[in-house]
Parts: C-alpha cells; sequence; structure tokens
C-alpha cells in the first residue's frame, strides 16, 4: 500500500509532506531526477522509487495516480486544494515568475515558456481537480481531499489513515516567502553546498 499526495504545487503538498513524514513513512518529495525520468517516458526509474518509499507527494506524483491505483492495490490517494482557484493562481504565478528557466512549470501547465498565462494555469488546475474526482468517485477509503485553509488538520487525515491524532501542533510547513527571503533560499541553494547548507540551518536554528 502507498499514500500518494496527488495535489498540484502550490496546494499545500509540503505541509502533507510533514503529516506522513510524523506518522513514520518513508516518504519521497520532488525530485527533479524523477521528474526528468517521467517527462522522458522512463518507468523504470519510477518503479524503483515507488518500491523504495512509502508516501509520496509533489511532481511528478500527481500525474500517476491511476498508475500506483492498479499497481498497489488498497494504496490511498490525497487530493491537497487550495481554499479557491484564484488564491492558488496567484500563489503559481509568485513561483513561476521566481523560477523563470524551471521548464516543468511551463510545460505541465501548456503555457510557453517564461510567459505566465493564468487562464491556461486556471483550466489545468480545475481539470486536474475534475479527473482525480471522477476517477475515485465512490471511493471514500481510497481518496481524501483535504484544504489546509479550511481548517483539515490532524483529525481529517489521521482518521483517513487509520493512525491516532497527533498531539502536536499540525505543521503548516511552507508559506510563500518574501522577496528577499526568496532571494537568501536562492544564493544557498545555486551557492553552497547541500551540507554545509543544512550546518547553517542548523546553527541559525540553535540545533547544534
Amino acid at each position: 500500500m502507498k499514500i500518494v499526495g496527488i495535489g498540484l504545487g502550490k496546494t499545500g503538498t509540503s505541509t502533507l509532506a510533514a503529516c506522513l513524514r510524523h506518522f513514520g513513512y518513508r516518504h519521497k518529495t520532488w525530485d527533479k531526477a524523477l521528474y526528468d525520468a517521467y517527462a522522458r517516458g522512463d518507468m523504470a526509474v519510477i518503479d524503483r522509487a515507488l518500491d523504495a518509499y512509502d508516501s509520496f507527494d509533489d511532481w511528478p506524483w500527481p500525474m500517476l495516480y491511476r498508475e500506483i491505483d492498479q499497481r498497489y492495490p488498497g494504496s490511498k490517494f490525497i487530493l491537497t486544494l487550495r481554499d479557491n482557484p484564484e488564491t492558488w493562481l496567484r500563489s503559481l504565478e509568485t513561483h513561476a515568475q521566481r523560477r523563470v528557466n524551471r521548464t516543468r512549470i511551463w510545460q505541465f501547465y501548456g503555457m510557453a515558456h517564461g510567459r505566465f498565462e493564468a487562464e491556461k494555469a486556471r483550466q489545468r488546475y480545475l481539470q486536474h481537480t475534475e479527473e482525480v474526482r471522477r476517477y475515485f468517485k465512490d471511493r471514500p477509503h481510497d481518496f481524501l481531499e483535504v484544504c489546509w485553509e479550511r481548517g483539515d488538520g490532524w483529525e481529517k487525515i489521521a482518521n483517513f489513515l487509520g493512525k491516532p491524532v497527533p498531539r502536536v501542533a499540525f505543521p503548516h510547513a511552507y508559506r510563500t516567502p518574501s522577496d528577499r527571503d526568496f532571494a537568501v533560499k536562492e544564493f544557498k541553494r545555486r551557492f553552497i553546498p547541500r551540507f554545509i547548507r543544512k550546518t547553517i540551518d542548523a546553527l541559525w536554528h540553535g540545533k547544534t
């Protein structure tokens, strides 16, 4: 059995990932190598990741729910949504403008590279939501919708997964950073090796 987050980016996927890790699942989130494998149709790479982990979120997993459902009967699928499409659209536009060279943003939503087309993005979001709901119609044991902005939290997701409700604060794991915070994050990502970044972050937060 697999637990798969199938909401698109900017729908609270990082929060879902934090929840699944809290429950002890071996979790796989966004991975560029896996997205590239999906884009070129290399399912062998995808299959190895599916075998190695228990739960998933972010690219490329929202595009693979049908295949995972067939390969792993009894799996559970969680669709994260924003309060409304316009809220999601604003968040995606900020994300896209800051990452103009990351082609996956443009390709998936059918936009020309470097040009944000709001209506195309909005229609793709609505299409994905409709297709997922139709696919899992009448399967409440396998499918859950959540919206953190509407107050969904530990109780809803824990009941769906058959887990005790945690007695810790709910992890709203990611909020869109300010321009300054984003610039600092991007500088660290591009120019500072990962192991050094982790050490700096640990020192900054008093964890060493």
